[in-house]
């Protein structure tokens, strides 16, 4: 004789489904993880291009806020990349400010939500330019100062690192957090020849080696 289905078979099953979620959600969230490294990878070509695409009608410069000083360096003007970021907007090389932000930026809210002014959401403005993007609207640092004669294997673009943003001069380290795009297992990375890499660790040290080697002047960088 069939026995009764029972309240204890009942937890059981549910048991067992709720131990299979749970092995089942860090594969998901490494599956997720990896597709937005692909995407955030895709943002930073994005930026490239638009730069590039600048650099065409600037006579080789890629977008700079400052002019150059007798010892060849840069202002504190550099010293934000969401100045840049209007720029490319603004003069139309750009169109949709979502390129901005890795969609694994676990702090400054959704892409494709219009930002507040006070940065507590959103990031895409409703019309380009205004309000003006902010630092907390951005989740890359770029490497002002470069031209497309330059090396191809300098540094430009890469993921952001969390205590960058506000205050951080323009020599401040990059060193990698649990808070940042991708955690501490590493950045995307994207140099003026337009190829990217995975730079896996908290450093960002080895990205700026082929600029160190060429003696360029280590505070062109900007910050956001």
């Amino acid at each position: 004789m069939k026995q009764p289905w029972s309240s204890a078979n009942t937890l059981t099953v549910w048991a067992a489904a709720a131990v299979l979620v749970a092995l089942a959600l860090p594969m998901i969230n490494l599956e997720r993880e990896r597709a937005n490294r692909i995407r955030c990878m895709d943002n930073l070509h994005g930026i490239w291009q638009a730069m590039t695409a600048y650099s065409y009608d600037y006579h080789g410069w890629l977008p700079a806020m400052s002019q150059l000083d007798p010892n060849g360096t840069r202002g504190p003007a550099e010293n934000g990349f969401n100045r840049h970021a209007d720029l490319l907007l603004n003069l139309g090389y750009m169109k949709d400010p979502a390129l901005f932000v890795c969609p694994s930026d676990k702090e400054d809210g959704n892409p494709y939500v219009p930002f507040s002014a006070d940065g507590s959401s959103g990031h895409a403005p409703v019309t380009v330019g205004k309000p003006p993007l902010q630092w907390y609207n951005i989740s890359y640092f770029y490497v002002a100062g470069l031209t497309r004669a330059d090396h191809g294997d300098f540094l430009l673009l890469a993921d952001e690192h969390w205590d960058s943003e506000g205050d951080c001069p323009a020599d401040c380290r990059h060193d990698l957090d649990q808070f940042d795009n991708h955690g501490k297992f590493g950045r995307n990375v994207l140099f003026l020849d337009g190829h990217g890499e995975w730079l896996p660790g908290i450093e960002i040290d080895p990205a700026y080696e082929s600029i160190r080697r060429a003696g360029a002047n280590y505070r062109t960088r900007t910050v956001d």
